[in-house]
């Protein structure tokens, strides 16, 4: 899936050092001031829409947390609720979470499976 690269897939070395230490310099009790406007105007916006279309909880609270996020990691002002990043955060989430683990085949449920491959035809 092209994640590793990423924090939590990285086994320890130097490269998840170098990545730890520049996650945890964001995230210091002294940085972490900077992001409260950007908290407070999202959280607003969030109990606004919550009081109006309380039914579509999951969506506003998808879009709340998805604003936070991408703002401080990107920079990407989420302003409208058909934002591309948001729709790629959707598809994102719905592949991580209910596709299943990447690792999770027909072949780890019947490892005899793999026996298979050299007799069917078209898989290899």
């Amino acid at each position: 899936m092209g994640w590793d690269a990423k924090l939590t897939f990285l086994g320890w070395g130097s490269k998840f050092k170098q990545h730890r230490q520049l996650f945890q310099s964001k995230f210091t009790q002294c940085n972490i001031v900077h992001y409260r406007p950007l908290q407070e105007r999202e959280a607003r916006i969030a109990t606004c829409r919550m009081m109006n279309r309380s039914d579509q909880w999951k969506d506003i609270t998808n879009r709340f947390s998805s604003a936070i996020v991408l703002n401080i990691g990107f920079g990407a002002t989420i302003d409208a609720d058909n934002h591309p990043y948001l729709k790629l955060e959707e598809v994102g989430n719905f592949s991580t979470t209910k596709e299943g683990s990447p690792t999770s085949t027909i072949i780890d449920y019947f490892p005899c499976g793999e026996l298979l491959e050299s007799h069917c035809v078209g898989v290899s």
